[in-house]
């Protein structure tokens, strides 16, 4: 009776290669009868669906209509349940790997409670504090004997045993849950796409020789500390021939840190999330399900970024020189997120045309190759959703435009038109418990003043960050003309910072320098 269950539990996705995947290679469907009007149709019980949402009560089935209006379709709000569900049209093939990539700004927070231990979880003693959700399992036995489960999901603490990071993919996450009839561990190992649009995704690897799955229901809690789920904590069943049952949630009372927080972005009705199948001799299913998440009342959301500029190393003030720039930008959690900035430094700073001149390619760069003479500075990102700040390297990578005015890819190359060379560009590489790239073009407004623009950051809160440009012999910023930055009364960057949700701050920053007063 080892759970292959565990397929669908992933309901929540990790990365996976597989090339040009068959839509039924393992007998499941797209967009079966996910929620989109309010009305649905109650499903044979092995007829293969897909479907992933938030809801604003109990998800009862593949027809549950329960996510219109708030919260779950709030804006930066939280939903009563996040779910994913899967359901397959007879015993499968042996599926070996799972993904789901959610839709973009959709997010987890894997700090929401604290961690269970692995003694904890074996012995099913894990605290209250700590379930994050259930999920429901259906499993073929032998071929003859079904099999029906109800385990709680429990936050776990990130461990190489469970959740191998790999050179392209570092785990944030690991919501975990034990059966304990079998004695099988799953993972949900969780994580974020490092280039955009910087989706989360979670993965399980399935153990060999497990029962052919049927169905899977996996029901996260959007504010675990909700005493509505409270008649849910600790209820596992298990049903041989019958489906056991667990006591409804009771009302409402949200308490403590959200688990799930909806895009803060104005998005359209019906993001899409997909479910990734792999199995042994290269067999593969990709599936997608409209998530009903369009954002309401994403226009009130507040928008207040603060940043601070200064200038640092007092010998580095004259013409010629290069001193040290440093950006800092905070925000407060609740707000927008972020979706473009863009900063002109004032015409006594430019680009140094010979310290600029080593570039990485943008192949290099994709691939986390750049040289060190490319290295021009670092970076240090912190988020209320991970215990450790993330920290990287700034590089200098050839900037490309193409001639038709389309969007080149990450990669350099243009879908029409010749591509050519510009004014480099950044590539912030932010490293630790999640790998994230963050892309940003420099160029010279009026044939002057030096701008640098991300225009496609990630749907994801930070608190802080802070970008600091490399000073000295080979900084790539020098003070230009032939004066003094201290001769100046003061040093203005005109900023411009725009939501997610399509509000715009725009301000002309007084830059701090190491000058004496």
């Amino acid at each position: 009776m080892r759970v292959r269950l565990m397929l669908v539990i992933a309901a929540v996705g990790g990365s996976l290669a597989l090339a040009a995947p068959a839509a039924h290679a393992f007998g499941v469907a797209n967009n079966c009868t996910t929620p989109t009007n309010g009305s649905g149709t109650t499903l044979s019980p092995n007829q293969p669906c897909w479907v992933a949402g938030v809801y604003n009560n109990d998800y009862t089935g593949m027809n549950d209509i329960q996510y219109i209006g708030a919260p779950a379709q709030v804006s930066g709000g939280h939903p009563f349940t996040g779910v994913t569900d899967f359901t397959m049209s007879g015993p499968s093939p042996a599926v070996t790997t799972v993904r789901v990539d959610v839709p973009p700004g959709l997010v987890s927070n894997p700090v929401a409670t604290p961690d269970c231990n692995d003694a904890g979880l074996a012995a099913g003693t894990c605290p209250g504090t700590t379930q994050l959700g259930i999920v429901r399992l259906n499993a073929l036995q032998s071929g003859i004997l079904s099999v029906f489960a109800v385990e709680d999901v429990y936050n776990m603490p990130v461990e190489s045993s469970q959740c191998p990071n790999t050179s392209s993919v570092e785990y944030v996450s690991d919501f975990a849950f034990y059966v304990a009839a079998t004695k099988t561990r799953v993972n949900i190992c969780g994580s974020v796409e490092k280039q955009p649009p910087y989706n989360q995704f979670f993965t399980i690897a399935l153990p060999p020789n497990s029962p052919a799955t049927l169905s899977s229901t996996l029901i996260f809690w959007g504010v675990p500390g909700d005493s509505g789920h409270d008649p849910q904590r600790g209820k596992n069943c298990l049903g041989i021939g019958s489906p056991c049952s667990i006591p409804a949630s009771g009302p409402s009372h949200p308490s403590g840190t959200a688990f799930i927080t909806n895009p803060t972005a104005c998005l359209p009705s019906g993001q899409v999330t997909t479910l990734t199948l792999g199995g042994a001799g290269g067999a593969s299913s990709m599936v997608t399900s409209k998530t009903p998440v369009p954002a309401i009342n994403c226009a009130s959301l507040p928008f207040a970024p603060k940043l601070k500029l200064a200038l640092k190393g007092a010998s580095q003030t004259k013409p010629g020189k290069h001193p040290t720039v440093i950006a800092n930008l905070s925000q407060t959690l609740g707000e927008a997120n972020v979706g473009f900035s863009q900063v002109t430094l004032p015409l006594s700073l430019a680009l140094d045309p010979k310290n600029s001149q080593h570039v990485c390619s943008p192949t290099a760069a994709f691939n986390d190759a750049c040289p060190s003479k490319t290295l021009i500075g670092s970076a240090r990102l912190t988020t209320p959703v991970l215990n450790q700040p993330l920290t990287g390297k700034v590089y200098l990578v050839q900037g490309i435009a193409c001639s038709t005015k389309a969007t080149p890819s990450l990669l350099g190359v243009c879908p029409s038109g010749q591509a050519f060379h510009t004014t480099p560009a950044l590539l912030v590489a932010l490293r630790g418990q999640a790998m994230i790239d963050l892309h940003a073009q420099t160029t010279v407004a009026h044939n002057k003043f030096l701008v640098t623009t991300f225009s496609n950051l990630p749907d994801l809160p930070e608190s802080s960050f802070q970008l600091t440009v490399n000073g000295g012999k080979r900084g790539v910023i020098v003070v230009t003309g032939n004066k003094n930055l201290c001769s100046y009364k003061k040093q203005l960057a005109p900023t411009v910072f725009t939501g997610k949700n399509g509000k715009t701050v725009k301000s002309k920053l007084k830059m701090s320098t190491p000058c004496k007063k």
